[in-house]
């Protein structure tokens, strides 16, 4: 209807007249809105002062927390020495520490030669290299050479010589390097910037300037891209999939399984290790992730991964008991070039034992002396000749001698026998003593009385049946704790053949498909009834695993005890009969791995003059130190390193690592165990240097540059022993009061108090301007906003009373209130200072103390009135926004009825735009209809009109 044109028929605009009756009928409307705005405006406002006594209420839970007023400083001598930290509380004072020995990683070093020696008549595909070769072209002496995939290393050697008739190409099997040299004597010159092919990069041939180039090390290796069943172990790999344990968490493998990935799983099997190969030295390592001396167990449980890659390798058994072998020194400080000394000599220590002619002694740095002539007891000159390297003074050397070792077991199961397993399936583990397991579903039936060996010694007996498909196990458990996803072994007895062993509970044998049997019992020696928990079925007449490598020159085998033997001949797989030397006496039965633990050191300090301590980190906490609340991180250590060996006949004092001494400098001794003979350790002793891992002791400087009167070393002592220097890194800690952190509180709470009530005054106050106009605040007339005000001010600049504090009012503390608008004020900032250093207790007291009382059930009700200031200021401020015990609070209610308000007043205004729409659609029917008849008049006027033409 609207769309009529008005007037058209009358001549009147009725609708503007419409236009003005409607705006007169939204005057209601219009008041609505005001009112709403003004509603909305007070709770904005409300809104930005919940916010300041929110972060009021922050401020007063800083200041009720008794952290904050045992708030401490750290401050350190010398930043580069050392850094430290403090936790609430630390025992106040100043502490000198002296650091000797940084802590460091302990590493699991795998023997060496983990990987066989390169086959020169294999395909590239599966030659051994540690590298795989690609094909392409590689350049040498501008001749370019093609390596195509059918090629073997003989046929790449022949295309070597053939491009340059010059050179001359040859493989060494016994140290698994390539020489490459030019017949001519010209340099040789390797590769090319378009070379395609690898091949002198895994063959290690490296530009020197010379005419003649050698592998820089090994070539055969570990391929870690390909599978286990292909990467080249050395040692043959027993059965197709297998487990072993490192540091308790298990670990499960696949002959399909890359080397790599394997050792992605042990890094992140949660067993605490990094496992990488050393392609160098071919060799796996576990490295801990923490520092310190701490230990890495390994284990195999089914198959022999762990053995393959020799981090535990097969071990030898000495058969008798067999001294160390007989060693020189040599005395001589400008050392020994390699040379004929058939004639000269070489001069030593005394020797202790006399030589043969034809003998031969190896030094520590790979000097090879071979004897011409016989040496008696106590002799001072050697003959023979030196290769290898040249000798430095005081290096000690071996005799080679033979070292005789038991045969591997060798048994062969009488009977099948068919291993049954359990695996915990429980998050928390279990502790000794439990009397039920979860575990998965076991697959085969176990009985009462059976008992179920874990890996790490746990035994568990059971006190009823279980079927196969039991998922909880009824018994007890005893030794030590279980883990989730532990596997434990049916423990049962299994026969064999003939035995000539003597077995001992705790030993372990690994049969050819892969099973261990680990003994539970002893049995009788040569028992032919084994008891013991079995990891993987057996076969009737399934053997023993027997030693497949051979014997290599340079391996070296790790004793129990410490004793060390190097071989220095290859044997047989077989063999029983070894040639080597051995540092130290070797008992009989004793067993020796290629693998072993390269121990980390833990931290070695002292702290105030006192004895040594030690923490597996170098971060000293509490726990080591015994000071509370501090850490100190040492950046820098002295020269502390651990002894290897004690030479009582002749003074001499071995460390495992190089020590870093001269001559002359003074060290003190350490052990944690019983210190050698005729030393002390709160003596500093005057160092003679005889190797970089050699010293001697002596009582005064002009000694140790002689040489004469060493310390006299009457016993090795038992355990770790350390030398230690004497003047190590010393760092000062000061431990203090952190007083400016609570004046920062205590003003930042004053603060907000008066940002609050500035922001209250703001919006209730009541102003009249120069010409005599009044302007009331939004909240002038707000009952709780001013009561708000109140509040605060009451709470703040009244008395504070029950705390047991000195300190009654903030006028105690230096701030002062203005007096008219709540406003408080730091006045004398050095009141509150001589508190904070003198008062902090009665500071304390005077914000924080709480009490609450017992309620209705038990419960307990806070708000009480003998409260400090800061406790009294969370708990209103908890009435106004809302607490634990589930109010919403006053002000959020206020807010609340202010919302309601505004959704009140948009529905109000929905229903009146209603009633003006209504009355619009009203008159503008009326005037339609009025136009519509007008003009309907018109039309008969104008009929009238012309039919009497009027």
């Amino acid at each position: 209807m609207e769309l009529a044109l008005s007037g058209l028929a009358s001549g009147f605009d009725w609708k503007s007249v419409v236009d003005q009756l409607v705006d007169v009928e939204r005057a209601p409307q219009r008041r609505a809105q005001r009112e709403q705005l003004e509603v909305s405006e007070k709770n904005r406002i409300l809104g930005l002062i919940k916010d300041e006594l929110g972060s009021l209420q922050s401020k007063s839970k800083v200041l009720k927390d008794s952290d904050l007023y045992q708030s401490r400083n750290a401050s350190v001598s010398d930043t580069s020495i050392g850094s430290a930290s403090v936790s609430a509380g630390a025992a106040l004072g100043t502490y000198n520490f002296e650091l000797f020995q940084k802590a460091t990683t302990g590493i699991q070093k795998g023997g060496a030669d983990a990987g066989k020696s390169v086959d020169t008549s294999a395909a590239l595909a599966g030659n051994g290299f540690g590298v795989g070769i690609t094909t392409g072209t590689f350049t040498i002496n501008d001749e370019v050479i093609t390596v195509e995939k059918d090629d073997t290393l003989t046929t790449i050697f022949t295309k070597v010589t053939t491009a340059d008739s010059d050179l001359s190409i040859s493989y060494n099997s016994s140290t698994d390097k390539i020489t490459l040299s030019s017949s001519s004597g010209k340099t040789v010159l390797l590769g090319s910037s378009n070379d395609s092919s690898n091949f002198l990069v895994a063959s290690r041939l490296n530009n020197n300037g010379t005419s003649s180039v050698v592998s820089s090390f090994k070539l055969g290796g570990i391929s870690q891209a390909s599978a286990l069943s292909d990467a080249n172990f050395n040692t043959t790999l027993v059965g197709s999939s297998g487990s072993f344990r490192v540091n308790g968490e298990t670990v499960t493998w696949s002959s399909s399984d890359t080397v790599g990935a394997i050792l992605a799983s042990i890094t992140q099997s949660g067993g605490g290790v990094v496992a990488g190969y050393d392609g160098v030295n071919d060799r796996f390592l576990l490295t801990n992730n923490t520092t310190g001396d701490i230990g890495i167990s390994l284990e195999d449980v089914q198959g022999n991964f762990l053995q393959a890659a020799k981090l535990v390798s097969e071990p030898i058994k000495a058969s008798s008991n067999q001294s160390a072998s007989t060693s020189v020194s040599i005395n001589n400080t400008a050392g020994y070039a390699t040379g004929d000394y058939r004639s000269s000599g070489v001069t030593v220590d005394a020797t202790g034992a006399s030589l043969s002619s034809g003998d031969v002694l190896y030094f520590e740095n790979g000097g090879i002396l071979t004897l011409s002539a016989n040496a008696s007891s106590g002799a001072t000159t050697l003959y023979g000749t030196l290769s290898g390297a040249t000798l430095t003074n005081d290096e000690t050397g071996y005799k080679s001698g033979t070292f005789s070792i038991s045969s591997p077991t060798s048994l062969s199961a009488s009977a099948s026998t068919t291993a049954k397993s359990v695996q915990i399936n429980y998050s928390s583990g279990y502790s000794n003593g439990a009397t039920s397991l979860t575990v998965d579903s076991l697959g085969a039936e176990l009985s009462n009385g059976d008992v179920i060996r874990f890996g790490n010694g746990t035994l568990f007996t059971l006190s009823a049946d279980a079927a196969a498909s039991a998922t909880t196990l009824t018994g007890t458990l005893s030794g030590g704790a279980l883990a989730d996803d532990e596997v434990g072994y049916l423990v049962q007895s299994i026969t064999v053949g003939s035995n000539s062993e003597n077995f001992t509970t705790g030993d372990r044998i690994r049969f050819a498909n892969g099973g261990i049997l680990t003994l539970t019992a002893d049995p009788a020696s040569g028992a032919t009834t084994l008891t013991g928990a079995l990891s993987h079925d057996l076969t009737n007449g399934e053997a023993t695993v027997s030693r497949s490598e051979a014997f290599q020159s340079g391996q070296v085998f790790h004793f129990a005890n410490g004793a060390k033997l190097t071989l220095t001949a290859a044997a047989g797989a077989s063999s029983t009969s070894l040639t080597g030397y051995w540092d130290s006496d070797v008992t009989n039965t004793e067993e020796g791995d290629q693998g072993f633990l390269s121990r980390g050191n833990d931290i070695l300090y002292s702290l105030n003059g006192g004895d040594i301590l030690t923490s597996h980190s170098n971060t000293i906490t509490e726990d080591s130190s015994g000071v509370s609340g501090l850490s100190v991180t040492g950046e820098v250590t002295g020269s502390g390193v651990r002894v290897d060996a004690i030479d009582t006949s002749n003074n001499v004092i071995t460390t495992r690592d190089s020590h870093g001494l001269a001559t002359g400098d003074i060290v003190r001794l350490y052990t944690p165990a019983t210190l050698m003979g005729g030393v002390s350790s709160k003596t500093g002793y005057y160092v003679r240097a005889l190797s970089g891992s050699r010293i001697s002791l002596h009582t005064s400087s002009t000694d140790a540059t002689a040489g004469s009167n060493a310390v006299d070393i009457t016993g090795a002592g038992t355990g770790d022993q350390y030398i230690l220097g004497a003047g190590p890194p010393s760092l000062s800690v000061t431990v203090s009061a952190d007083t400016d952190k609570v004046k920062q509180a205590v003003k930042d709470f004053i603060g907000q108090i008066s940002k609050t009530q500035s922001l209250i005054g703001m919006h209730t106050s009541v102003t009249t301007d120069s010409d005599g106009k009044v302007t009331a605040g939004r909240l002038s007339n707000d009952r709780l906003v001013s009561e708000i005000a109140a509040e605060l001010r009451q709470k703040t600049m009244g008395e504070i009373t029950g705390t047991g504090s000195n300190l009654d009012r903030l006028s105690d503390l230096g701030f002062t209130g203005n007096g008219y608008d709540n406003q408080i004020s730091l006045t004398d900032e050095s009141t509150l200072d001589t508190i904070l250093r003198e008062k902090m207790g009665d500071l304390e007291k005077f914000f924080a103390t709480e009490e609450t009382q017992a309620g209705v059930a038990g419960a307990t009700a806070d708000y009480q009135t003998e409260e400090g200031m800061a406790e009294v200021m969370e708990d209103y401020t908890a009435l106004l926004l809302g607490d634990i015990y589930g109010t919403e609070g006053a002000l959020v209610d206020h807010r609340d009825n202010y919302t309601k308000e505004i959704d009140r007043i948009d529905k109000n205004i929905v229903e009146l735009e209603k009633r003006v729409q209504y009355t619009k659609e009203q008159l503008t029917r009326s005037f339609v209809e009025m136009e519509q008849a007008q003009s309907k008049t018109n039309q008969e006027m104008q009929f009238l009109m012309k039919r009497f033409g009027g």
